[in-house]
């Protein structure tokens, strides 16, 4: 019989948190960013970004006026960035608060 202790890493079996994908869409530019979490759950690293300019006036005072041009700086973006991070989302077109907190409260139930 084998006796002693024995320190086995089982970090493998341990679940990992799937990275993040942050979006910000302003009036001149769609930016995305990868984050993973660090190393020992210390906080998040900065895995991937990319940030793609819109044309003048696709979004003006936080409303999108033009989808596509929206839509396309969004693939742009996420081609860039190069991520293997499948998502199982649609954008959808919201404008005005209204239109967005029913969103939310669907997403969220509040």
């Amino acid at each position: 019989m084998i006796k002693g202790n024995f320190d086995i890493q089982l970090d493998f079996l341990s679940t990992s948190t799937p990275p993040l994908i942050g979006v910000d869409i302003s009036s001149s530019s769609v930016k995305m960013v990868e984050l993973s979490q660090a190393p020992k759950k210390t906080g998040y690293v900065v895995e991937r970004y990319a940030i793609e300019s819109l044309p003048q006036d696709a979004v003006t005072d936080g409303n999108i006026n033009n989808l596509d041009a929206v839509s396309e700086a969004l693939r742009r973006a996420w081609k860039r960035m190069g991520t293997r991070v499948k998502i199982k989302c649609r954008f959808t077109r919201c404008c005005g608060n209204q239109q967005k907190n029913s969103i939310a409260q669907r997403t969220t139930g509040r």
